[in-house]
C-alpha cells in the first residue's frame, strides 16, 4: 500500500501543490512555515476527510485552522495503491461545519471510472482503523497523541489473537454495561440515582416546609384575630361617626331653621314698619288711584286755562308771530347756507376715504390671494365696489347735465325774483298788518271775553283741588296750578310706594306660612292665630305696572305675634330645642367629622384587604401543612427507590469489573507479538532501557529498580519509545500489506547518536514500506 501522487487545489497555505512520491524513503525537506504538517494533515483529510464539530476555533477545528488562505476551492485529490489496483480519491470542503456540502468521489485509475470498491469512508475501510488510530500508528505528528483510551485499536489487536465473534461480544457486554451503569449513576445532573436524590431532597424540603407551614399558619391566625379585634373596633368607630354627622347634621338643620325663621320674621317686621310708616304719612288715610289721577288731570287743565288768562293782546301775538316768521326765514337762509357748504365739504370727505379704502383693498387683496384665494377676492371685490361709489356722482352729473342746465337757465331768474319778494315781505310785514287794525280791533275783544271764561274755569278747578289736595298738604294762600300738578305727582309717589311696601308685607307673610307648611313643628304658631292670614286681590286699576297687588290681612298685629314668638323661645318649649342651641352651645364641626368619616372608611377598606389576604394565606399553609402525609409516603417510596438503584449499580460496576478483568487476561496475549516488535525497533536505537507494555497500550520504563511513567523523561526518549510504537502496531496490525508511514519531523528532540540511529532505522525500514519524511533541517535530511 502506498501514495503515489497527491495534488493541493487548495488547502492551508498549499495551493497548486503537487507531490509524486516513491515506493521507498521519500524525504520532504523545507524550512519551517512552507507547508510540510499542512502536507500531512491533506493526506489525513483525503483518506478521512474533516471532523464534523461546533467549535469555532482553529485550534481544535480543521475546517476552520485549513480554510484556503488565498480563497478558491478548499480540497484536492490523491493517487494511491491497495491490493494492486490504483485509485484515485477527490475531497472538496464547502462552507459548513457539519460537512453536508462537502464533496467525495473514488476513481479506478485502470478504468478511470468512478470505483464502488470503497464509500466516502475509505480510510476506516482500507486501513481498518478510524482516524483517531490512524494518528497513533500510520501517521507520525510532531507533538503524538497518547494511546490511554484507544479502544480502536485494543479490539483491532484483540481480533488478531482471538475470535472475532468473542471479541465482539465482549466488546457489546461491556457497552451494555456501561450504559446501564450510565443510566443509574450519578454523573453531573444525570442519572436515575441523581433523580432520585433530587426526589427525596425535594421531598424532604416539602416536609419541612409542610412544619413551618402549620407553625406560621398558627401564627397568622393569631394576627388575624387581632385584625379582626382591630376591624370591630373601626367599623364601630366609623358608625359613631356616622351618627354624630347625621345628629349633627339634624342640629345644624334645625340651627338654619331657626335662622332663616328669624329672617323671615325680621322682613315680615321690616315690611310692616314700612307699610305703617308710609301709611302715617297720609293725614286723611290712604288715598285712591282714581282720586290721584282725577287731580292730576284737573291740574293739567288749570294750567292752560291759567295760561289763556296772561295771554298777550291779538295785535302783539300777530305781530309777533309775523316778526318771528321772519326770522326763522331769514335764519332758515343762514342756516341752509352754512349746510350747503358743510355738505360740499363732507362729500369731498367722503369721495377721497372711499378712494383710500378701495386702494387699500385691492392691494390687500392681490397680497392675500397667494395665501387664502377666497379672502383675497373678496377683498378685490370690495375695492371696486368702493371704486363704483367714488364715481357715481359723476356718471349722474354727465347722465343729466343737459337737462340741469336747462333747469338752471330757467329756474334762476325765478329764485332771485322769490329771494326778493321773500325779503320784501318779511320787512314788510309790518306795514302790511298796520293798515289792518280793524281787525285787531276785533281780535282783541275776542281775546278779552276769552279770558274771562277762562277766569270762570279756572277758578272752579283751583277750588275743587284744593278741597282734595289739602288733605294731604299744606297750600297756604299762594297756589296755582304747577303747584296742584307737583302735589298730585308727589301724592301718587307715596301711594307707589305704600303699595309696593304692601305687596313686600304680603309676600313676608307668605313666605312665613309656606316655611311653616313644610316645617310641621312651626304649625302650632300658625294655628293659635298667631301667623298672619293672607288673601290675593288683583287691582284693576289703570297702571298695568300694579296689575297684581298681594296684600296681607293681619289677624293680629305683627307686635303680638313677635311676642308670642319670643316667650316660646325663651322658655325653650317648641322648634325641637332650637333655643337651647342659641342658647351658646358650640356647633359641631360636620366638615371636620366628615373628614375623619373618610379616613376611617379608607382605613377600614385597608383592614378588610389585609385580613383577606392574611386570611388566603393561613388558607394556603394549612392546606400545605396538610399535604404532610403524602410527602412523608412519596419520600419513603422514593428513598427505597434509591437503594434498590444502589445495589443495581453495584452488581453493575462488579460484573464490568470482572468482565474487564477477563478481557484483560485474554487481551494480554496480543502483548507478547508487540513487546517482540516493540523491542527490535528499540534495540536500533541503544537497546539499553527496559520497558512495560499495558493493554492500553501505554509505556512505561522500568529505571532503578521502579516501574516510572514516560512523562518523567526527557523529550527525547518519549520521541524514541512513541517511534518504536507505533512502527512496532504498524508491522502487528498489517501483516498482509504494510502500509505507508507518515513522519513529521519525529527527531527534533533526539541527540546526535540518536538521530543517526533513527536515520538508520527509516532506511532499512524503507525496504519494506513507504515512508513520507518531513523535515524542516537539513542536519535532519536522510
Amino acid at each position: 500500500m502506498k501514495i503515489i501522487e497527491c495534488f493541493a487545489e487548495n488547502f492551508g497555505t498549499l495551493s497548486k501543490a503537487r507531490y509524486v512520491f516513491d515506493g521507498g524513503l521519500n524525504t520532504v525537506y523545507a524550512e519551517n512555515g512552507n507547508g510540510k504538517s499542512t502536507l500531512a494533515a491533506f493526506i489525513k483529510s483525503m483518506f478521512y476527510g474533516l471532523p464534523e464539530t461546533k467549535r469555532r476555533d482553529a485550534g481544535t477545528n480543521d475546517r476552520i485552522k485549513y480554510i484556503p488562505w488565498q480563497g478558491g476551492a478548499f480540497g484536492g485529490y490523491l493517487t494511491f495503491l491497495a491490493g494492486g489496483k490504483r485509485y484515485r480519491v477527490e475531497r472538496f470542503f464547502g462552507g459548513k461545519l457539519s460537512g453536508g456540502d462537502d464533496v467525495f468521489a473514488l476513481f479506478d485509475l485502470d478504468s478511470n471510472k468512478k470505483s464502488g470498491d470503497f464509500s466516502e469512508n475509505v480510510g476506516s475501510e482500507l486501513f481498518g482503523i478510524n482516524a483517531d488510530s490512524f494518528l497513533r500508528t500510520v501517521y507520525i505528528p510532531q507533538t503524538p497523541p497518547s494511546y490511554g483510551g484507544a479502544n480502536d485499536l485494543s479490539a483491532r489487536l484483540n481480533n488478531l489473537v482471538h475470535n472475532t465473534a468473542d471479541a465482539h461480544g465482549y466488546e457489546k457486554t461491556a457497552e451494555n454495561l456501561k450504559i446501564a451503569e450510565r443510566r443509574i449513576a450519578t454523573t453531573g445532573s444525570r442519572g436515575l440515582l441523581y433523580d432520585a436524590e433530587r426526589k427525596a431532597a425535594a421531598l424532604e424540603t416539602r416536609l419541612s416546609g409542610c412544619e413551618r407551614a402549620a407553625e406560621t399558619a398558627a401564627a397568622m391566625t393569631e394576627e388575624l384575630r387581632e385584625k379582626e379585634r382591630i376591624i370591630a373596633e373601626t367599623e364601630g368607630k366609623l358608625s359613631r361617626i356616622r351618627e354624630d354627622i347625621e345628629a349633627s347634621g339634624a342640629i345644624l338643620l334645625q340651627a338654619e331653621r331657626r335662622r332663616y325663621y328669624a329672617r323671615l320674621k325680621e322682613r315680615l317686621e321690616a315690611a310692616e314698619k314700612e307699610k305703617n310708616a308710609l301709611a302715617a304719612g297720609f293725614r286723611s288715610g290712604v288715598p285712591k288711584r282714581e282720586d290721584i289721577r282725577a287731580a292730576y288731570e284737573k291740574s293739567v287743565r288749570l294750567i292752560k286755562a291759567e295760561s289763556a288768562c296772561r295771554g298777550p293782546s291779538a295785535t302783539d301775538r300777530i305781530g309777533g308771530s309775523v316778526s318771528a316768521d321772519a326770522n326763522r326765514v331769514g335764519e332758515r337762509g343762514n342756516a341752509y347756507s352754512a349746510d350747503s357748504g358743510k355738505t360740499a365739504n363732507n362729500a369731498r370727505v367722503i369721495r377721497a376715504a372711499l378712494l383710500a379704502a378701495a386702494v387699500v383693498l385691492l392691494l390687500s387683496g392681490i397680497a392675500i390671494v397667494f395665501f387664502n384665494a377666497a379672502l383675497g377676492i373678496s377683498l378685490s371685490g370690495l375695492a371696486v365696489v368702493s371704486l363704483i361709489i367714488r364715481f357715481m356722482p359723476f356718471i349722474r352729473r354727465g347722465c343729466e347735465k343737459n337737462k340741469n342746465s336747462n333747469e338752471d337757465e330757467n329756474g334762476g331768474a325765478e329764485n332771485k325774483n322769490g329771494k326778493a319778494k321773500g325779503n320784501m315781505n318779511a320787512n314788510g310785514v309790518k306795514s302790511d298788518f298796520g293798515g289792518a287794525g280793524n281787525i285787531f280791533e276785533s281780535a282783541n275783544e275776542s281775546v278779552a271775553n276769552s279770558n274771562e271764561n277762562a277766569d270762570g274755569v279756572a277758578g272752579t278747578l283751583a277750588d275743587g283741588l284744593k278741597g282734595f289736595l289739602s288733605e294731604y298738604f299744606d297750600f297756604g294762600d299762594g297756589y296755582d296750578g304747577a303747584a296742584f300738578l307737583s302735589a298730585a305727582k308727589e301724592l301718587e309717589n307715596r301711594l307707589d310706594a305704600y303699595e309696593n311696601a304692601e305687596r313686600s308685607l304680603g309676600m313676608s307673610a307668605k313666605e312665613l306660612l309656606d316655611f311653616t307648611d313644610v316645617n310641621p313643628e312651626y304649625k302650632e304658631f300658625e294655628n293659635g292665630g298667631i301667623i298672619p292670614s293672607m288673601t290675593v286681590e288683583i287691582d284693576g286699576g289703570e297702571n298695568p305696572s300694579n296689575a297684581r297687588v298681594v296684600r296681607a290681612k293681619e289677624t293680629l298685629g305683627f307686635t303680638e305675634v313677635n311676642q308670642k314668638y319670643k316667650k316660646s323661645e325663651n322658655g325653650g318649649t317648641g322648634l325641637c330645642g332650637i333655643g337651647e342651641i342659641s342658647g351658646g352651645a358650640a356647633f359641631p364641626d360636620i366638615e371636620k367629622m366628615k373628614r375623619e368619616e373618610r379616613e376611617t372608611a379608607v382605613l377600614l377598606t385597608s383592614l378588610r384587604r389585609s385580613a383577606d389576604a392574611l386570611g388566603a394565606k393561613i388558607d394556603a399553609a394549612y392546606e400545605e401543612a396538610s399535604r404532610a402525609g403524602e410527602y412523608a409516603a412519596a419520600l419513603a417510596a422514593v428513598t427505597e427507590e434509591h437503594a434498590e438503584l444502589g445495589k443495581r449499580l453495584d452488581a453493575l460496576r462488579l460484573a464490568r469489573e470482572l468482565l474487564t478483568r477477563a478481557r484483560e487476561n485474554l487481551s494480554g496475549s496480543y502483548l507478547k507479538p508487540l513487546y517482540g516488535g516493540f523491542a527490535k525497533y528499540l534495540s536500533l536505537f541503544d537497546g539499553g532501557e527496559k520497558f512495560v507494555i499495558d493493554t492500553d497500550l501505554g509505556v512505561n520504563v522500568e529505571s532503578g529498580g521502579k516501574i516510572r511513567e514516560i512523562g518523567y523523561f526527557s523529550e527525547g526518549t518519549r520521541e524514541m519509545l512513541d517511534i518504536c510504537m507505533r512502527f512496532a502496531l504498524a508491522e502487528l496490525l498489517f501483516k498482509d500489506e504494510r502500509p505507508f508511514m507518515i513522519l513529521d519531523d519525529p527527531f527534533a528532540n533526539l541527540d546526535d547518536a540518536k538521530l543517526e540511529r533513527g536515520k538508520k532505522l527509516l532506511l532499512a525500514l524503507s525496504e519494506e514500506m513507504q515512508i513520507i519524511y518531513l523535515t524542516c533541517h537539513n542536519s535532519r535530511v536522510i
